[in-house]
């Protein structure tokens, strides 16, 4: 820790309101009181709100609790049980402004909230598998940072996260200098890939420096390394280095593979991006997102921006190539403009229910009724061979730990030859009410999701077959529907029916599209033709961001 004003480390004596600040004197407090003001405020207002969150929590009645105290019985199923939202939120908040003030201590305390916050959810909703990492390179411990990143890289796919019993995040001292596919980097999150070609570029730069036996090193060397080297004879520094450059290209082509976007966004911003509302794979956004999460990490690295400058030049001006239109020297997205907007929402009334869509064989698939439509010009949509105005769109929604403690779902929507969105089911409804993640929810979410993408009544067209392999949006959509309306949202046992907000969106959308001359129809597909969709569903699901509210992503076509 040292002062913001003359960078003392004697004698300092911590803010009073923050206590992560540390200042040798009031002069250079008072210094910098206009520099610290707003992320002091800050942590203290998310400290206080913390406060009353926690007490709250452990003082609540009950409900959908296990029994007994919650902070004994359910750490692992945070999230998963309602009540424990709001707590997690302001905890997240209150680790997210110690973090941003900037401060050894700060980042140090903001990393202990979040990696306790693992410990109360262990299938981590909120994402914060993406954030812990640079915080703990900002720190300097590198050890813990690649144990942390296998872990998650390496964890079964069938991993049980309701299982207590489970070993969790137990991977301790594993060898940093292994090679790649022992960490398996194909299975982490662009933030965490990013974070592990950090990672190996600090232990390059630091063995570097260590290399010549005659002098002391010309930079600060990390602990990791600083251990490490004595034990190194030049021989075995040099294959070492030799070693770890390699691992460190081969990580700078996984980024640029992953969003080719990362290294320009990375090279190129300077003030941090807004946090995106949205995001998908290989998009601006994701690298936005990515920025976020990681661009401090680098900043305090020394010598990280130089050389990653130096060594990403190549993929830079790939992207720039890749996304020009050529002879026009105009810039043009590789994927349409996609944007998050509110859009009215419509209750339906049951004046209008989709049709069930009757394919000319029941053997043909997908691709041989609607086949890839690349006219020159127009935009990439299935389009019927046997009539032009009728598009097709693929979709689908997945859910992890479907009826169990801590579900994650998420939903995709494939509009296109390559184009696809994709997002988190949200905490809430269309209509504002708190909702449990279900594989159900999840596929009403991507049908409601494709009505809702852009104006179809703009693409000449005046039908639109939604594919979906879940017989319960088909059969529900143009069959039960129709009863549950007639019995006022009742089943016929009187019971009220599940994920009605949804169903009423959706008809809604076939009510409004109706209106303006388009014809909803949804075709039940077998799961092996919906393939593109699956892979995206369970994607967001895995790492998308977690979303509170209800959004709509709307692509314009370029």
């Amino acid at each position: 820790q040292r002062c913001p004003i003359c960078q003392s480390t004697l004698g300092l004596r911590r803010c009073g309101g923050c206590k992560v600040a540390s200042y040798c004197g009031p002069a250079h407090q008072s210094a910098h009181r206009s520099t610290h003001m707003a992320a002091c405020e800050a942590i203290k207002w998310t400290r206080a709100t913390l406060e009353r969150e926690e007490a709250a929590l452990r003082t609540h009645p009950g409900g959908s609790f296990p029994p007994g105290d919650l902070f004994k019985t359910g750490p692992g199923r945070f999230w998963g049980i309602f009540e424990t939202r709001d707590y997690m939120r302001a905890r997240f908040a209150a680790a997210d402004a110690l973090v941003k003030a900037h401060t050894a201590v700060g980042v140090e305390t903001g990393l202990e909230h979040l990696m306790d916050m693992m410990r109360l959810c262990r299938s981590d909703n909120m994402g914060l598998r993406n954030i812990i990492p640079g915080l703990m390179l900002r720190l300097g411990r590198e050890q813990e940072c690649y144990d942390f990143l296998k872990w998650w890289a390496t964890v079964d796919g069938d991993y049980d996260w309701g299982n207590m019993e489970l070993p969790y995040l137990n991977i301790r001292g594993a060898d940093v200098f292994e090679p790649l596919g022992m960490c398996r980097p194909s299975a982490l999150s662009l933030s965490q890939l990013v974070m592990l070609t950090l990672l190996k570029l600090r232990l390059r730069l630091d063995l570097e420096a260590c290399e010549s036996e005659l002098t002391e090193p010309d930079r600060p060397v990390g602990k990791l390394v600083r251990s490490r080297a004595p034990a190194f004879d030049m021989h075995r520094m040099s294959a070492t280095i030799e070693a770890v450059t390699d691992q460190y290209h081969t990580l700078c082509q996984a980024v640029f593979d992953a969003n080719p976007y990362f290294w320009a966004e990375l090279d190129e911003v300077e003030d941090l991006p807004a946090l995106p509302s949205f995001y998908t794979l290989r998009s601006v956004e994701e690298a936005h997102l990515a920025v976020i999460y990681c661009k401090r990490a680098w900043l305090e690295s020394e010598d990280a921006l130089v050389m990653i400058e130096a060594d990403t030049s190549k993929f830079i001006s790939k992207c720039e190539c890749q996304t020009t239109i050529a002879g026009t020297g105009a810039a043009r997205p590789s994927t349409p403009q996609q944007r998050a907007e509110n859009l009215e929402r419509r209750r339906g009334v049951g004046d209008v229910f989709p049709s069930k869509f009757k394919p000319p064989l029941p053997t043909s698939s997908p691709l041989e009724v609607f086949p890839p439509s690349l006219d020159p010009g127009q935009s990439a949509r299935f389009v019927s061979g046997n009539d032009a105005r009728t598009t097709l769109v693929y979709v689908d929604g997945a859910c992890a730990n479907n009826g169990q403690p801590n579900p994650r779902a998420g939903w995709a929507v494939v509009y296109g030859p390559g184009n696809a969105v994709s997002g988190r089911l949200e905490d809430k409804g269309p209509f504002g009410h708190d909702s449990v993640a279900t594989s159900n929810r999840a596929e009403l979410r991507a049908a409601i999701a494709a009505l809702r993408l852009c104006d179809w009544g703009d693409e000449d067209i005046d039908r639109l077959v939604v594919a979906t392999d879940s017989s319960y949006v088909v059969a529900g959509a143009t069959g039960w529907t129709k009863g549950w309306v007639r019995n006022g949202w009742k089943t016929r046992t009187g019971g009220d029916v599940k994920n009605q907000d949804l169903w009423e969106l959706l008809l809604g959308e076939v009510e409004r599209w109706q209106e303006r001359g388009l014809r909803v129809a949804l075709w039940k597909i077998p799961r092996g033709l919906n393939v593109d969709a699956d892979t995206g569903a369970k994607e967001a699901a895995a790492n998308g961001t977690a979303e509170v509210e209800f959004r709509d992503v709307v692509v314009t076509s370029p």
